[in-house]
């Protein structure tokens, strides 16, 4: 069986006219984190893109976290509407008209049919070169609607439109040599995703200590800079969890080359017993265990009856 994750990128700046240069706002260079997130404990293989520099971007945050290349496949880029920029205001009826005339286009642009026959062959190609494996692949919202009507004839303008403004998104397709055994669509920002922390989640992070019953905090160790340090000394090894573009998880992890140390964990009470906690513990001990540390502490105050049950 293999399994091919497909990302549709991240918001991109408009503003940058050639489709090829476009690159992520900085909304979209946060949002990838929760591609990042969602894909960490897949097992992934091999990184693919589109060569679009926007979807290169949404899964090298990703790659990079995990030692991979990102291979750029041409067949995976985004359909061409026209030499101009389409307008907001007729974008629906344009698409409109693709999807109910396959072979419909603009004077230069290209049709449904072009777009998705030169998608199916690039996957093709990678579902033969890897297959058993797990694969993700950096896409587009046009390129990825081709590909998933190929497969599931029903998928059309309504299902298109519906995705549009969800940026990542991701579609999970498994396989079963070319014969596509199972799709299921991913909407990141619905998920709990588990992701490593960076010094940008600290507020986030520490209004839900502030929120937390038994949390110890203090001014120097627990304030930004603080944190940052504690993140710079232990890289790749404090998680949070988000949901809806809030962190409603956290916890630190670091090690002192022999024992490992887990302070400052804590889930959004509305959120516990679903999972977070044990989600969180595991990303952190997995961690602890790639470095070869055997030793784990879980640091947990006397008086803190809910975490001492933990």
């Amino acid at each position: 069986m293999t399994t091919v994750y497909f990302i549709r990128h991240a918001e991109s700046d408009h503003t940058v006219r050639d489709p090829q240069t476009r690159p992520l706002t900085e909304k979209g260079m946060r949002d990838r984190r929760l591609v990042t997130g969602y894909l960490r404990d897949k097992n992934i293989n091999a990184v693919y893109s589109s060569p679009y520099l926007r979807a290169i971007e949404t899964v090298a945050d990703f790659a990079d976290a995990r030692g991979l290349g990102v291979t750029t496949v041409d067949g995976f880029r985004e359909r061409i509407s026209d030499c101009g920029w389409m307008k907001d205001e007729t974008f629906a009826s344009f698409m409109h008209e693709q999807w109910s005339d396959r072979s419909y286009t603009l004077s230069d642009g290209e049709c449904l049919a072009e777009v998705q026959e030169r998608n199916i062959a690039a996957l093709n190609d990678v579902l033969v070169k890897e297959e058993g494996n797990a694969v993700a692949i950096g896409t587009h919202g046009t390129a990825l609607s081709t590909i998933i009507n190929y497969y599931d004839g029903a998928y059309g303008y309504e299902d298109f439109m519906a995705m549009v403004r969800i940026m990542p998104w991701v579609v999970k397709m498994e396989f079963n040599g070319a014969a596509c055994v199972g799709i299921e669509k991913i909407d990141l920002f619905e998920r709990v995703i588990i992701r490593e922390m960076t010094a940008e989640d600290y507020f986030g992070a520490y209004g839900l200590w502030t929120e937390t019953v038994g949390m110890g905090l203090n001014d120097i160790d627990d304030s930004e800079e603080g944190i940052a340090k504690y993140l710079a000394r232990n890289p790749g090894m404090c998680f949070v969890a988000e949901r809806l573009n809030k962190i409603v998880g956290v916890v630190l992890c670091g090690h002192d080359g022999r024992r490992g140390f887990i302070n400052h964990m804590a889930v959004a009470e509305h959120l516990r017993l679903t999972g977070i906690g044990r989600s969180l513990l595991d990303a952190a001990l997995s961690e602890l265990t790639r470095r070869g540390i055997t030793k784990v502490a879980l640091v947990v105050k006397k008086s803190n009856a809910g975490g001492d049950k933990f």
